[in-house]
């Protein structure tokens, strides 16, 4: 039966000081470790921050770019139906029926071409959620 008194030979002073020395190293470096993960956070949230910043500027002028190119599409389509309104009175007051019925035949072909797409493109923009 070994004798418990003894201590072995592994645990003598020098190799305690060597293992108290590889237990600072270790805490050192878990200690590095995570001031490194911490900054690394910190400019992942930075980062995200500024995408998401830059993203809502971008959103934000493709609305407004949006907007301006509907607006355009109204007035065009205005311009065009006021256009034909005064082609059909002008031939109104000048005798000519035909050609009047042939415009406003023409303008409400236009108006009910442009309504049906437009519900159309309303109809599958919200089928896809956009």
């Amino acid at each position: 039966m070994p004798d418990l008194t003894e201590t072995p030979d592994t645990l003598n002073p020098e190799t305690i000081s060597k293992l108290i020395e590889n237990q600072k190293e270790q805490l050192s470096i878990q200690h590095k470790e995570q001031d490194f993960k911490i900054a690394n956070d910190k400019n992942n949230f930075e980062y995200a921050k500024a995408t998401l910043e830059a993203q809502e500027r971008d959103n934000k002028d493709q609305r407004l770019y949006f907007l301006k190119q509907q607006n355009k599409a109204y007035l065009f389509s205005g311009f065009i139906v006021l256009s034909l309104g005064v082609c059909a009175i002008t031939a109104l007051y000048l005798g000519k029926e035909i050609f009047a019925d042939k415009v406003i035949t023409g303008a409400i072909s236009f108006l009910a071409g442009g309504l049906s797409g437009y519900s159309y493109c309303l109809s599958k923009d919200n089928k896809t959620g956009s």
